[in-house]
């Protein structure tokens, strides 16, 4: 008892945990009530290759509504797999998701999801098996990542037939130990007829490696053996059943009774469930021992199909639309008083009849449509996201400065196929675009699904203007005059800036009248003003330093004057023929022109001399010497 009590415990507390950690409403991917049957079986080799038939049963001359043939992946990075169904190749990938990325806390092993394609144009009335090859997978990154576990669920239509409700359930849980589901807002279920409860699961192969199943917190049973379609292989356990008229029938090894174990994975639960309700939930409880990665339970979609009150009603449902990633689409449903779609990310509205979706990552959309507050359908709606081509290779070509001659090469994989657009004006199959100008430019490649890319490209432009001359002297005293001589290539105008002159000729000459360093400039210019090179030289002119001092003057009463030249200080003196000094003088800060100087009528006439001892303004020293001669 205290054992017992323990484990009791146990359960209680990992059904909590449970519900705290994965939520409590499971994913419905379909939800329908319909005139005719429903009929499910599936097939596993648990590898990544192998071959066998999916058995089920349609009544003759039904029409075939929907089937799908599901499965799932384990691994995120698992590559794509071809499966032959039918004599059909189907290629499962990232495209075809219609869960979650799933985590595996049993083990260590890796995480999983479900994959959905629809195959109803390849179900025929007639036809009961149907042939699948499961074609040979890389085992990568990790072993058992591989898509499998193939379950084929078909709806038919049959007016001789009574009405089904149908729900497809896919798994959203996290692969633990204890696993609570809740299935919610159902269509009201009559229990006083079969309710059929199918489970679609994979990696079950033996009593040290099962599952246990609660319906309502009743034990079913406990999963431990494989189906009889998958003996050869070893692995997995699938409720195979079809439900028509008002009962459910079993197909491959499983019994349509309130039991469920061993390889039998189908039950009526109509036991366990109160009389129109609208819910149920059921519980999968590990009980392996194995853990070891790659034998953890998979469980993967589940079924349900009973009788309802709800009556059948018309709707019309944007069933599938191809979109380009990131674009926008429109979603149309009618039929209905109220609307849901889920998941709400994407769309612009989740519980509108005709929400706008933007394409991102989701493959599948479900939209609820109620007819009444009790009854209602879930349709899957499959969104086709189209990627964009892709840009390889972008190579730019410049243009010459002022024309229009550069252009552009493209390489985007398959171009046979694309038109591209430049500055979205232009549009052409060849990828190479011609007669581009200087600048930015936007080029767009749009592939036959009308997907595009944009990229933004610059065009450079090729000056071939050169500015060159040389100047004959760079230096010399003033009066200096400058030969300039061209040498620019690639131009026809030519403007030169000397001081604050400005010359059109070609090869000018120029008189520099003032001392100073000049800064030459010559702008050399082909046609266009902007299509131009300039260059510049400097030319030194010198003021000489200078002094002059006159050898005779006049005995009247003025002074004597000597005219200097960039002179910034002297000492001037003067003797008679003794050699008496008569006069000395220093002056600073001087400034060019006439210097006065001693008086002559203070002087007798006669023969003097002088010197001169001088600085310039750029600190050179010069001596003058000589005669003066007063009259």
């Amino acid at each position: 008892m205290k054992v017992l009590a323990h484990i009791n415990l146990l359960k209680l507390f990992l059904i909590f945990n449970t519900i705290f950690n994965n939520g409590i409403c499971q994913d419905i991917f379909f939800q329908d009530i319909i005139k005719g049957g429903v009929t499910g079986g599936g097939f596993s080799s648990c590898q990544g290759f192998g071959s066998g038939n999916i058995q089920i049963y349609l009544e003759p001359n039904s029409v075939i509504k929907k089937a799908w043939l599901f499965c799932y992946k384990i691994g995120s990075e698992t590559p794509n797999a071809d499966i032959e169904f039918n004599n059909v190749v189907y290629n499962f990938n990232s495209s075809n998701q219609v869960s979650p990325v799933i985590d595996n806390t049993v083990s260590p092993a890796p995480n999983f999801s479900i994959h959905a394609i629809e195959v109803t144009s390849n179900i025929y009335s007639i036809q009961q098996n149907y042939p699948i090859t499961i074609n040979s997978q890389p085992i990568t990154p990790c072993i058992n990542c591989v898509y499998g576990s193939f379950y084929l669920l078909v709806i038919y239509e049959n007016s001789t037939l009574n009405d089904v409700a149908i729900n497809i359930f896919t798994n959203n849980k996290e692969n633990s130990i204890l696993n609570l589901f809740n299935c919610e807002n159902l269509n009201p279920i009559i229990t006083s007829y079969p309710v059929g409860f199918a489970i679609h699961s994979d990696r079950i192969g033996s009593s040290n490696d099962g599952t246990r199943v609660y319906l309502n917190s009743n034990l079913l049973g406990e999963l431990n053996n494989v189906d009889a379609v998958n003996s050869g292989w070893g692995c997995g356990v699938k409720g195979h059943f079809y439900y028509q008229d008002n009962q459910l029938f079993g197909l491959d090894d499983d019994i349509p009774n309130f039991s469920m174990g061993g390889s039998d994975g189908l039950s009526d639960i109509s036991l366990h469930i109160a009389n129109n309700s609208t819910n149920f939930n059921f519980e999968l409880e590990y009980t392996g021992t194995t853990m070891n990665g790659a034998y953890s339970n998979y469980f993967i979609t589940f079924y349900s199909a009973y009788t309802s009150p709800c009556d059948t009603f018309a709707t019309t449902l944007t069933e599938q639309v191809s979109v380009c990633k990131g674009e926008q689409a429109q979603l149309q449903a009618t039929g209905g008083i109220d609307y849901e779609w889920l998941p709400e990310v994407g769309l612009s509205c989740y519980n509108c009849p005709n929400p706008i979706v933007t394409a991102d990552s989701i493959n599948y959309y479900t939209c609820r449509i109620w007819n009444t507050d009790s009854c209602s359908k879930v349709l899957p709606v499959k969104i086709n996201i189209l990627q964009p081509p892709q840009i390889q290779e972008l190579t730019t070509y410049a243009t010459t400065c002022g024309d229009t001659v550069g252009h552009v090469s493209i390489s985007a994989g398959c171009n046979l196929y694309y038109n591209y657009i430049l500055n979205d004006t232009l549009s052409q199959p060849n990828p190479h675009i011609y007669f581009l100008p200087e600048g930015n430019h936007i080029v767009s490649v749009i592939d036959t699904n009308g997907c595009r890319t944009d990229s933004t490209i610059y065009i450079a432009s090729i000056n071939n203007v050169s500015a060159q001359f040389s100047a004959t002297p760079l230096e010399g005293e003033i009066p200096l005059e400058v030969s300039f001589s061209n040498q620019s290539t690639g131009a026809n105008q030519y403007i030169w800036y000397i001081d604050e002159d400005t010359l059109y000729s070609e090869n000018p000459a120029y008189l520099f009248d003032k001392g100073g360093e000049y800064e030459v400039t010559l702008v050399a210019i082909d046609t266009y003003p902007f299509c131009s090179d300039t260059a510049t030289q400097k030319i030194n002119a010198i003021t000489p330093f200078y002094i002059f001092a006159p050898t005779i003057t006049n005995k009247d009463g003025l002074l004597y004057e000597i005219k200097i030249l960039n002179t910034a200080s002297l000492t001037y003196s003067l003797y008679n023929e003794l050699g008496q000094m008569v006069y000395n003088q220093s002056f600073e800060n001087l400034s060019d022109g006439n210097l006065s100087l001693w008086d002559k009528t203070k002087l007798s006439r006669g023969i003097y001399l002088y010197s001169i001892q001088a600085t310039s303004h750029d600190g050179e020293q010069k001596e003058w010497s000589g005669k003066v001669v007063v009259m």
